[in-house]
């Protein structure tokens, strides 16, 4: 069986490479593993508060001169893994174990050598260097006096990459156990080939080194080096290959059109939309002018200059003072309801699509505007959303076996780690929820 496995996982290994190569650095994070597993929004603007009410009766076919200030006119929307793991090992192996001290008013500070042993998991071990830029980074903070909240989130963090660590080992424990050493040879040549095209580089840029002399030196920083690197992420890749192996079964590309029928029905207002339109804007802001008077005339030329035949763009970005003047006053799709000024959303949806508004007045100045294009309220259909239901549905799935299959692993394989200690619970905020799971452990 193993023989028959090796093929695949090989083939697999070379489509996987020429992901790497097309797309450098997705293949993850060297310095912070990445788990093993594993759908617009309305421009934002500048107004701010609430505006007097407009209006929008038709236009005259000009912008009035006034000869006194204007009043108001008036009107004729790997990958989360579980809070905690099942199980634990509460009295890991006497090389799990660290020292903390307390730091003078703030949480204990973890000290751990490079080579220090920080996880088991069965023959294999993942060492303080394995985590040294997360760590560093916590420990960085921690000793610039970041507050609680902060320092709550580096802990997380880096427990998090642990979990990840722990998982892509179960899976290259396991992986190594079946698949022959000739082959995990070929595989390991393919791996390291793409670590080499690809993930050098990208270290090499964010480490702002030139060679690979540096780099690893630069790496030796972190307590580790390019050579450990480069083999935790043929370990990493290796145990993704596997899971993909091991989780594929007949029939896994099918979704039934039952369960994405079912599946739209029970979040059909998931798929109701509101109604959304694009449009150009021309405005003069009050705060460039010393009062009304002389700001309302300005808006007045620019939209006789519309009328009289000058394209709205040009106009807007010879002249407007709004926030997309240099873009000729367009705005993207902004949705109903989404702006903060009534006035200006009436008019979004209340104008016939092309015309231009009457002159608007917020706090901010004054305005005029053209819809461009509208699309009405409604609910995307289900023909339309059943491709992205049938491809939720399948990563749903693949998590669902997934987690199941590292489950069978972590309960036959002997897992313990630093945060399993009593010392090592310092950097949690709930020891419990970071246990990891041992053979047999609940």
């Amino acid at each position: 069986m193993a023989r028959s496995i090796y093929p695949t996982i090989l083939c697999s290994t070379l489509v996987l490479a020429a992901m790497i190569c097309l797309r450098p650095g997705t293949a993850g994070d060297l310095l912070n593993l990445v788990n093993v597993v594993r759908g617009q929004s309305p421009d934002s603007n500048p107004y701010n508060g609430g505006f007097p009410p407009g209006s929008l009766p038709p236009s005259g076919g000009r912008y009035p001169l006034p000869s006194a200030v204007p009043g108001p006119m008036t009107q004729p929307t790997l990958v989360g893994r579980p809070a905690s793991w099942p199980g634990g090992n509460p009295g890991g192996p006497p090389s799990t174990q660290a020292s903390f001290q307390a730091s003078p008013g703030g949480p204990a500070v973890e000290s751990l050598p490079s080579a220090q042993v920080i996880a088991v998991v069965g023959p294999e071990a993942i060492l303080a260097s394995d985590l040294m830029g997360r760590y560093k980074a916590y420990v960085e903070a921690q000793a610039s006096g970041a507050p609680a909240s902060v320092l709550a989130q580096q802990r997380e963090e880096l427990i998090a990459s642990l979990k990840n660590m722990v998982e892509a080992k179960l899976l290259y424990v396991d992986a190594i156990k079946t698949i022959p050493a000739d082959a995990q040879k070929d595989i390991e040549q393919q791996i390291n080939a793409s670590f080499d095209e690809t993930q050098v580089k990208d270290l090499m840029e964010r480490t702002k080194t030139k060679t690979t002399a540096e780099l690893d030196a630069k790496l030796h920083e972190y307590g580790t080096s390019l050579e450990r690197r480069r083999r935790a992420f043929f370990e990493l890749q290796l145990g993704r290959l596997w899971l993909q192996q091991q989780t594929k079964k007949e029939g896994d590309d099918d979704i039934q059109f039952t369960a994405m029928w079912d599946y739209y029905q029970k979040h059909i207002h998931d798929y109701d939309y509101t109604a959304k339109a694009r449009w150009e804007e021309l405005m003069v802001r009050f705060d460039r002018f010393a009062t009304k008077a002389e700001a309302y005339p300005a808006l007045c030329e620019m939209g006789n200059q519309v009328l009289h035949g000058a394209p709205f763009g040009e106009v807007a970005k010879a002249r407007s003072q709004g926030p997309t003047a240099d873009q000729g006053g367009l705005r993207d799709w902004t949705t109903k309801g989404s702006l903060r000024s009534d006035v200006l959303d009436r008019a979004l949806f209340g104008l016939p699509v092309g015309a231009m508004s009457q002159i608007l007045e917020d706090e901010f100045g004054y305005h005029i505007i053209r819809v461009v294009e509208r699309k009405e309220a409604g609910r995307t259909s289900f023909p339309d959303a059943q491709p992205a239901i049938k491809k939720k549905l399948k990563e749903e799935k693949a998590k669902a076996e997934a987690d199941e299959y590292l489950a069978k692993l972590r309960s036959r394989t002997p897992v313990s780690t630093i945060f399993d200690t009593p010392a090592g619970s310092a950097l949690a905020e709930n020891p419990s929820t970071v246990k990891l799971g041992r053979p047999g452990g609940n």
